[in-house]
């Protein structure tokens, strides 16, 4: 998905309010945000908002020195979802009937725990917000196809997004655990998964196999992923890619099934989604029959 003026207009801004977290002397800050400004202006509108956001997201890293500025809210969101896992396992209902649409439910429904659209996001609103986008509805169509295609898949990689979103996520992962290659971010990003979260998060005990994509794109930039990123990326007969950054990134991807479970965040994703409405639990699918 290319780049707009509205998307490079977000990810300045988000960039521009990442520079406040900083206890920067004025006079390093506005050399700071002169060269955010600098490196907006060159940004490339054919590559996918999220390759531009890691670009700008370097710039700041490379003025703090802080690698990793959204740590606390990571190990934040992990406990919480934690948390509220168990408070939801701990309803018998909770997965009566269709267990395979509720966990699908929950693993969309994390997508809400999102410091990178939201930087002022309130993680106590999550609780309530994820009850009631558990009961939105959502295509049965393409429920039942990803049912499918997860039930005749041999080799699934699922690519993770948020901490706090990853608690979620192992709950749809367990029931395939024997075929599930999970990847997360190769090194930290907004509040993406991290191998340091990954094992908090219980992916490791939800796949086969755990592994990070090379890369510290909020999205996957294949010419930038790890040999073994685009080995499980190339070899897998079903992709699943949670989160709006790797729909941005993924959408246009030619070979592989990609089934993309998300909210629309912006109007720009909602439109390329197909007029989704914005905030919504959505699930979309690009080369339905594979490679």
């Amino acid at each position: 998905m290319k780049s707009n003026l509205e998307c490079i207009l977000c990810y300045g801004r988000s960039a521009l309010f990442l520079t406040e977290r900083f206890a920067l002397p004025e006079e390093k800050k506005e050399a700071l945000i002169r060269a955010l400004l600098r490196e907006i202006a060159d940004s490339d509108f054919n590559d996918p908002p999220p390759v531009n956001a890691r670009r700008t997201h370097e710039v700041i890293f490379a003025f703090t020195g802080e690698a990793d500025p959204f740590k606390e809210e990571k190990d934040r969101s992990t406990a919480y979802a934690k948390l509220l896992l168990e408070q939801f396992q701990a309803d018998p209902d909770f997965l009566k009937g269709d267990s395979f649409e509720k966990r699908v439910r929950l693993a969309i429904a994390g997508n809400i725990i999102d410091y990178g659209v939201n930087s002022r996001f309130d993680l106590e609103s999550a609780k309530d917000q994820i009850r009631a986008t558990l009961e939105e509805d959502l295509e049965k169509e393409s429920l039942d196809a990803l049912r499918n295609a997860m039930e005749k898949a041999k080799k699934i990689l699922y690519i993770t997004d948020n901490c706090g979103e990853a608690v979620f996520d192992t709950l749809l992962m367990q029931e395939f655990r024997e075929k599930i290659t999970c990847a997360v971010r190769g090194r930290p990003t907004l509040n993406d998964v991290t191998m340091a979260e990954a094992i908090p998060s219980g992916l490791d005990k939800a796949c086969m196999r755990l592994i990070d994509t090379g890369d510290n794109t909020p999205g996957i930039d294949l010419k930038r992923s790890s040999p073994e990123f685009l080995e499980s990326y190339q070899n897998a007969d079903l992709v699943i890619a949670k989160g709006q950054g790797n729909f941005e990134t993924l959408c246009e991807e030619k070979e592989q099934c990609i089934f993309f479970l998300f909210r629309a965040k912006c109007p720009e994703v909602a439109e390329r989604a197909g007029g989704v409405p914005i905030g919504k639990s959505c699930i979309r699918i690009i080369n339905a029959h594979g490679k």
